[in-house]
């Protein structure tokens, strides 16, 4: 089960959904040490990471109806770049760094007052900085009808496309957003990834409290003269605090714990693909670390 929730996860990296004005990012994360083991106690040394991460999207047409939805189609560029320092067996199981780095349009087009579709195409590589080759260059595509159940509510249903796994598979997409208007506003999404949290404003002070949220990180590998994607899921919860400089720019700040920081090797190929439904396994995983991060984002 955990394999399938890898390469699940590994799929929602590749299909991200951008938005419709130009913003951008640039943070710095750091995740301390901890053993990595598996259910049966197994310890195969330990390991910590750091990461460097932004993005930027950039709406290249943008149509506004007096019904209020609008048209639009959008740019958008991703890139993480991981360094990791691990001892014992650990250092043999993970590769030293890695790198994702994703290019994509999305595409919005309202078909009613309720109903809107949205449409993804991408390419991205995927990797560690000394394996980068053809075979680490990953495209996908994918389309999702969603509907607008309430003024907070939507919910999409849809298809994705992807070569993750050598010949192109296609794959459900499940598009989520609750995001009510109150004073504390909470909200969940599960577009490009999970995350659960409330925050709340106090002028140009943003406090936000993020209960569980999911990410990762995945390389396509060549281990003994096979390619395989390597897959690295984590889950944190953290408080962060921003704080808005002007319209333009602001800060924040992240300090919470990282649950598990997972690991998983699979074959590129269907078989490999459907195993994770039913094969039992023993995946490795870093035990509980302290995470901590910051950065700025910008809207032009």
């Amino acid at each position: 089960m955990l394999k399938f929730i890898y390469s699940t996860f590994f799929l929602m990296l590749l299909f991200g959904f951008t938005e419709s004005h130009a913003q951008g990012y640039l943070k710095v994360e750091h995740l301390t040490s901890s053993e990595l083991k598996d259910e049966l106690g197994n310890c195969y040394g330990s390991g910590d990471m750091q990461v460097i991460s932004g993005g930027y999207t950039l709406p290249v047409s943008v149509k506004r109806f007096d019904n209020g939805q609008f048209r639009s189609l959008s740019a958008g560029i991703s890139a993480s770049f991981a360094k990791m320092k691990n001892e014992g067996k650990a250092l043999e199981m993970n590769p030293d760094d890695l790198i994702n780095a994703n290019l994509s349009l999305s595409y919005l087009l309202p078909l009613s007052r309720k109903w809107s579709m949205m449409a993804v195409l991408g390419a991205g590589v995927y990797s560690s900085a000394s394996e980068i080759t053809s075979k680490s260059i990953l495209a996908n595509g994918g389309a999702v009808f969603i509907i607008k159940l309430n003024e907070n509510v939507d919910l999409g249903f849809g298809a994705g496309v992807t070569n993750s796994y050598g010949t192109p598979i296609a794959m459900p997409m499940l598009y989520f957003s609750w995001h009510p208007k109150w004073k504390m506003k909470f909200q969940i999404d599960l577009t490009n990834s999970l995350k659960v949290g409330a925050s709340t404003e106090l002028g140009k002070l943003r406090l936000e409290l993020v209960g569980i949220e999911m990410d990762g990180m995945s390389a396509v590998r060549n281990i003994d003269g096979r390619s395989k994607i390597y897959s690295m899921v984590m889950l944190k919860s953290c408080f962060r605090p921003s704080y808005r400089i002007n319209s333009h720019f602001g800060i924040f700040l992240e300090a919470g714990g990282n649950w598990i920081r997972g690991i998983s090797v699979t074959d590129r190929s269907l078989k490999a693909f459907f195993n994770t439904f039913t094969e039992e396994n023993n995946d490795p995983y870093f035990k509980t670390s302290f995470r901590m991060s910051g950065g700025f984002e910008f809207k032009f």
